[in-house]
């Protein structure tokens, strides 16, 4: 949250800054499955430890995606006064669904969902 809250107040965004944030973010997420799935095809198991929070790639990825998502939103804000109505309005729930996602996440694993169902490629993300 303090990271988040330095790059809001600190950092300017531009479009060139944007398509940056957006590669980075692009990068570090096909890096988080791909060592994932590398990791897990090897081991016969489901190794989850690019997810975690501490992986390098995650919060680089978050940090990218932080910093272009305020930019998106903030065009999009300036240029649709009902999109910015929207916008403030799922803003203001992101927080309810962080901590509602891990029940989510138990109960699709619950019902046959979990992370092989499916090519780990689909699965991961």
């Amino acid at each position: 949250m303090i990271t988040g809250a330095l790059l809001y107040t600190h950092c300017t965004m531009n479009l060139p800054r944007f398509l940056a944030c957006a590669a980075v973010w692009a990068l570090s997420t096909a890096g988080t499955a791909f060592f994932t799935w590398h990791f897990s095809k090897g081991a016969q198991v489901n190794t989850e430890l690019y997810y975690e929070y501490f992986a390098p790639l995650v919060v680089t990825g978050a940090l990218a995606l932080f910093c272009a998502l305020r930019y998106l939103g903030r065009v999009i804000a300036e240029r649709c006064t009902r999109a910015r109505n929207v916008i403030v309005f799922l803003g203001g729930l992101s927080f309810g669904v962080y901590l509602i996602h891990l029940m989510i996440i138990w109960e699709f694993e619950n019902h046959g969902y979990g992370w092989n169902f499916i090519n780990p490629w689909m699965a991961i993300p």
